[in-house]
């Protein structure tokens, strides 16, 4: 059977009141805070009661991870992936997105869709696989713990209600999430304001912290405050990654690093070794940013205990996933790494956040109103314009990076120091609430450096007023 902790209850008789009222329903939950069981509980209710069900997903380990839950509370289903033969006659398919959206024609919609990592809702394949099962009359829960899509649009486009769970800060005081330590570069606080710390040199730390340069020296760092801690490490590319291994191994801490493209065995093997501590250190880039659970994963307790961000992001989203995978719960406090000034550009893992559904504005450059998707970039040896699609120029014959748009990320020397988080926690708090009207929302978000201000300010704003029109 699966025993839901009290405020996981709560949530799900939230949502399921919700769903009598509205067609899709965003569940939000902080990661390692249970959303997956609080699906799996659902799931089996709906099954007991006839109705088929489909739980989407979009990384094999997701898919692996969920089945092993599924089958740990006995809920007979079938998967629906590369490799797995599917039983149509079982209520409940496991589904990666792309299996299924090349076999909805054959397939009756089911009743109810859950979409893990529901913030890639909007995403072509998501979409369709989401439009198919509202045409037959489906319902949609959708799991996340940021509601925002990466480059930080809102979901109400696919979803019409939005359940809450309770803040990080909230999950750490009553034991359900780790506490945790973060270290990051010296800055004389989290606002956002880039003054002259320590000995670094001014240009550097203002390189860190708008996300243009990394800390040197991350094996010197992790030996400082984190040796023998399993740990996640997230860099800025494929390349960086191995690199990143490498340095770790030559050091004598056992590293692994996993991509895509990392044969499913390989990554399979890595895993258990990371799980029984043969390997102490796994790099990736962006493959652990959502949904990895290695316990489940590993059929055991194996809590991730620190995390490196040697990957510079203006992304919320992707800053929270990251962090969160060291949340996961465990009596002592997790280590977070900021190689790069995430923690000051998009705050602790713990500061609350006031979630919304509204989507905002596409960005405007220059003033020229809204700009497509760039289809062409820089060659980063000879200048020259080629469609973004290529690998390397086709000029020079020059490879590119493939992070950023080509973005260079520079290292620079300096140390790490322990944030005071209540401190910088009561600072960001104050300004906030003190930023009463949207104009002063947006003058504080141009204040902390945010890349859109006004989008920010927006989602605040919308937030405070749902609040105060929501009864009781």
């Amino acid at each position: 059977m699966i025993e839901l902790y009290p405020h996981q209850q709560e949530i799900y008789g939230k949502a399921r009141a919700s769903l009598r009222l509205h067609r899709a329903v965003l569940l939000q939950s902080a990661t390692g805070s249970g959303k997956t069981q609080i699906g799996t509980y659902a799931v089996r209710s709906a099954t007991e009661k006839g109705n088929s069900i489909i739980w989407l997903a979009h990384r094999r380990e997701l898919l692996e991870q969920t089945g092993k839950t599924f089958l740990k509370t006995g809920i007979p289903h079938s998967m629906l992936m590369g490799g797995s033969r599917h039983n149509s006659r079982l209520r409940a398919t496991i589904a990666s997105v792309g299996t299924l959206v090349n076999r909805i024609d054959s397939l009756p919609p089911p009743r109810v869709l859950v979409v893990d990592e529901a913030h890639h809702s909007v995403a072509g394949s998501f979409d369709k696989i989401i439009r198919w099962v509202e045409s037959g009359g489906g319902k949609i829960i959708g799991l996340t713990a940021t509601p925002w899509r990466l480059s930080g649009e809102g979901l109400d486009s696919h979803y019409q209600h939005m359940v809450l769970g309770p803040p990080v800060a909230w999950l750490i005081a009553n034991g359900y999430l780790s506490d945790y330590r973060a270290y990051a570069p010296a800055a004389p606080d989290l606002s956002g304001i880039h003054t002259l710390a320590g000995d670094y040199v001014k240009n550097e730390i203002e390189k860190v912290m708008i996300g243009k340069a990394i800390i040197a020296n991350c094996v010197e760092q992790y030996r400082a405050r984190a040796l023998g801690k399993r740990t996640i490490g997230f860099a800025v590319s494929v390349e960086r990654s191995q690199l990143m291994a490498e340095d770790f191994n030559w050091a004598g801490v056992p590293a692994a690093h996993i991509d895509a493209m990392t044969p499913p065995h390989v990554r399979r093997q890595h895993i258990l070794n990371f799980a029984t501590g043969h390997l102490q250190v796994l790099w990736n880039c962006d493959l652990f940013s959502e949904g990895f659970d290695l316990s489940a994963i590993a059929e055991r307790d194996v809590p991730v205990e620190c995390v490196i961000q040697a990957r510079p992001t203006k992304s919320l989203t992707m800053h929270l996933q990251q962090v969160g995978r060291a949340l996961r719960r465990k009596p002592y406090p997790a280590i977070i790494l900021d190689l790069c000034g995430n923690l000051a550009r998009l705050g602790l893992p713990d500061h609350p956040h006031e979630w919304s559904l509204a989507g905002r504005p596409k960005e405007k450059r220059g003033g020229k109103g809204d700009e497509a998707a760039p289809m062409t970039r820089k060659c980063q040896s000879c200048d020259v314009l080629f469609p973004i699609l290529l690998p390397s120029c086709p000029h020079c014959g020059a490879a590119q990076q493939s992070w950023g748009g080509g973005r260079k990320v520079d290292e620079v020397a300096g140390e790490l120091r322990e944030i005071d988080r209540e401190q910088a926690r009561r600072q960001m708090q104050r300004e906030q609430a003190g930023a009463q009207s949207l104009e002063q929302l947006i003058e504080l978000g141009k204040t902390r450096g945010y890349k859109s201000p006004e989008r920010w300010a927006s989602h605040v704003f919308t937030a405070r007023l749902q609040k105060l029109n929501q009864p009781g």
